[in-house]
């Protein structure tokens, strides 16, 4: 007989000569051999396997799956508890549930107490109970376990430890270190060649403890530079980046402010900072809103939502022009104009045919500017309300006005007027190409923004820096020669609006002659 082990229910007995299973078939057992069993087929065929011979005594061992006692223990089973028992000791369930095969430890413990200790017929089991015999024999089957708990889908952590974003400054999640630490090699090629010799000096031990000193010093630092990191998620870099994208410019600009304290506090101080500090810019707006409300005589929020309606109004409609100067329409005062082309040929004009005398003197070349001047493009749109838009209060009556003309916000405007001047100041100098390059707009309202800036004196173009240094050339001839300056002309004192439109970096100008 072969007895495998009792963890792999279901194989325990097998026929000794062709190895088949006959745990749950009747079996021929030999009585004078010691384990030896065969199936029905090779003891009918009278095999005979080493020293068994076919006319040995035998015995018919029949399958032990019938209850006794309880009817989901079958009678080998209660054969096996008691082995068990005997072999491992009472109180010693999990040997004896493993000698058994098929039951648990809290299974075999509790039939024993049941049948055993717990019986009406004490000590002895009680035998009256009486169970039907089953349609089919009853395979001895394990215990089916409870399902395992499925986890919850989390993120597999990756196999390598290596950086999973280069903005990260390459740290590894799996070590928890960066790639490239904050250390220099010369730092630990030092300490670690370091040696304590009893034949040193006091000088010598002393210049030793002091690098020994450094060292620690960096390595302090070191970890205060990785503690801030890991304390504030910075390694999580697409979560910080979700975060930015959430916070307004004017939350980042005070975020990029303050951010230099936050190694001085943790991480909940820092982020109640920000809070309050964030509160206190939202209630210092509301009371310059309100201010301005009692400047201008509003006592309630009835007569503000009236003051706001009526300040929308107001901005809305075009301010006239001055009285000196013809009023235009209210984007033509920023739409260049040019002249219009007349053909070379027409050097004269003949009188008109209602006899008024036609200016004889006067001779057209190509490039003529003619009496009336017509806008260039298409209609302009209408303006827009600016009244309720972020950062309307920054521009000045005149910006305000420009923006509304050309549709564009207060803080688009604002930022390219500080990339415009920005570029004037550093380099000295700012052409209109130059402008179109830098702001990628409508080159029309690039043109325009331009002209603004010149006209408020806030860019010089190239044309006006010309003429001045032709004016001033022409001066120092003048004096050189004796001559008085040239007195300045009525139409001089008054310039045209356009009268510097084109740089000399927009190519050749068409003027009239």
């Amino acid at each position: 007989m072969t007895v495998t082990h009792r963890k792999y229910v279901g194989v325990r007995y097998h026929c000794d000569a062709c190895r088949k299973d006959v745990s749950d078939i009747g079996r021929i057992t030999c009585a004078e051999c010691d384990d030896f069993d065969l199936c029905v087929e090779c003891f009918a065929a009278g095999v005979e396997v080493a020293t068994h011979k076919n006319d040995h005594a035998y015995r018919v061992m029949d399958t032990l799956t019938f209850p006794v006692f309880d009817e989901n223990w079958g009678a080998e089973e209660e054969i096996l508890m008691m082995e068990g028992l005997e072999k491992y000791g009472m109180g010693n369930w999990a040997d004896v549930a493993d000698h058994v095969g098929t039951k648990t430890m809290a299974d075999v413990e509790e039939h024993y107490y049941s049948v055993f200790v717990n019986s009406p017929q004490w000590p002895l089991p009680d035998l009256t109970r009486t169970f039907s015999p089953p349609s089919t024999p009853r395979r001895r089957q394990a215990p089916i376990p409870p399902p395992t708990p499925v986890p919850e889908n989390k993120k597999a952590k990756p196999l390598t430890s290596q950086p999973c974003n280069h903005e990260i400054a390459g740290f590894m999640p799996g070590r928890g270190e960066f790639e490239a630490e904050n250390t220099t090699e010369p730092d630990e090629i030092c300490v670690k060649e370091l040696t304590f010799e009893e034949t040193d000096t006091p000088e010598e031990t002393a210049f030793k403890l002091a690098i020994m000193d450094i060292y620690n010093a960096k390595l302090d630092r070191k970890y205060e530079r990785k503690k801030l990191i890991l304390d504030r998620n910075l390694q999580e870099h697409k979560k910080m980046l979700a975060q930015e994208r959430k916070k307004t410019k004017e939350e980042r600009e005070l975020y990029n402010q303050m951010k230099v304290f936050g190694r001085m506090q943790t991480a909940q101080d820092f982020m109640d900072l920000m809070e309050g500090l964030q509160i206190e810019a939202m209630l210092k707006e509301k009371i310059e809103r309100l201010q301005e409300y009692r400047r201008n005589g509003v006592r309630t929020f009835h007569e503000a939502q009236d003051y706001e309606k009526e300040r929308a109004k107001r901005y809305n409609i075009t301010r006239p022009t001055p009285p000196a100067l013809p009023p235009p329409p209210p984007i033509a005062q920023f739409i260049p104009r040019y002249p219009r082309a007349v053909p070379v040929a027409a050097t004269a004009v003949p009188a008109t045919t209602d006899g008024a005398p036609a200016s004889s003197s006067r001779s057209l070349s190509y490039g003529a500017t003619p009496n009336v001047d017509r806008p260039v493009g298409r209609r302009p749109a209408q303006p827009i309300d600016l009244s309720t838009a972020e950062g309307l209060h920054l521009l000045s009556d005149r910006e305000q006005e420009l923006c509304s003309t050309l549709r564009i916000l207060p803080k688009s405007y604002l930022n390219i007027k500080d990339t415009l001047l920005g570029e004037y100041v550093s380099t000295g100098h700012l052409g209109r190409r130059r402008a179109r390059d830098l702001v990628r707009i409508d080159v029309n309202k690039t043109s325009l923004i331009f002209n603004f800036f010149v006209e408020m004196g806030w860019i010089k173009s190239a044309s006006s820096r010309k003429r001045k240094r032709e004016r001033g050339g022409e001066e120092a001839e003048g004096r050189a020669a004796g001559r008085p300056p040239p007195a300045a002309s009525a139409s001089a004192s008054v310039p045209p609006p356009c009268a510097d439109r084109m740089d000399v970096d927009d190519g050749p100008s068409i003027v009239a002659t």
